[in-house]
């Protein structure tokens, strides 16, 4: 008796595509949906396969026309130095770079009591078939560890009065006996929105020299000494970062004292 393996779904196979177009790796997709790294790549060759003879057989009249109709379009001034062009970014709806699907998915989730389903999908290029096995799947190994991970993170961050940021979180969960890199912990803060206090303060400037004022002339001509008492005074400024804000102490000194 044969030990034949039964064909993919139709629905399994449409998101394996969809998934590999996004931007998965064949590993990454082996890992989460329990197949050969070998039988996601079939099944991405054979579905650009089927798409490319498809736009064979049908497509040849529609590109011819809509070849004539862009050589008969005008041309749109070619954006400035430096400037970015309007159909050069990649953002959520650009499926040439999208990293990840499930962001995609979890914007429609989040809209599905405002917007049709299939109407979100065609705006966001993405196939409802694909959103719907998404919805109805099973997290898999890697999403319950990320999950769990993600809690510690937020235990450590707590324990800290919130003030840990990824190097001292993950320094925290090394000293815990927990392996784990820069980019993850990177990674499931910015997915949680977990955030740490930074006590780097921004460089201030206390003057702001008019360029049309002649400077004050330098009386002293830097000879900081007095033969006698109120001679020479001398002041100074500066200012202090405190939690309430800046404090601005000023000192007023007699050379001879000095």
């Amino acid at each position: 008796m044969s030990k034949t393996r039964p064909p993919y779904p139709a629905e399994f196979r449409e998101q394996i595509v969809e998934l590999a177009r996004a931007g998965r790796t064949p590993a990454e997709l082996a890992r989460e949906f329990g197949c050969s790294a070998q039988s996601v790549t079939k099944l991405d060759r054979a579905g650009g396969h089927r798409c490319r003879q498809t736009t064979a057989r049908q497509g040849r009249p529609e590109q011819r026309r809509a070849r004539r109709a862009c050589s008969a379009a005008p041309r749109e001034p070619a954006a400035a130095d430096g400037a970015r062009h309007p159909g050069k970014g990649y953002g959520l709806v650009r499926r040439q770079r999208r990293e990840d699907a499930h962001v995609v998915f979890e914007l429609i989730m989040a809209n599905q009591a405002d917007f049709p389903i299939d109407a979100m999908c065609r705006a966001l290029q993405v196939s409802p078939s694909g959103f719907y096995g998404w919805r109805d799947r099973a997290p898999g190994k890697r999403a319950i560890d990320d999950a769990v991970m993600t809690e510690r993170i937020r235990a450590v961050h707590a324990e800290s009065n919130a003030t840990y940021g990824m190097p001292r979180v993950r320094a925290e969960l090394i000293d815990q006996g927990v392996a784990i890199s820069r980019k993850r912990v990177a990674r499931l803060m910015r997915r949680a929105r977990i955030r740490g206090v930074s006590r780097r303060r921004g460089f201030v400037v206390t003057t702001r020299r008019d360029a049309r004022s002649a400077p004050a002339p330098d009386l002293v001509q830097r000879r900081f000494s007095a033969d006698g008492p109120d001679r020479l005074w001398v002041a100074d400024m500066t200012y202090v970062p405190t939690w309430a804000g800046f404090v601005f102490p000023a000192v007023v000194l007699d050379v001879c004292d000095q």
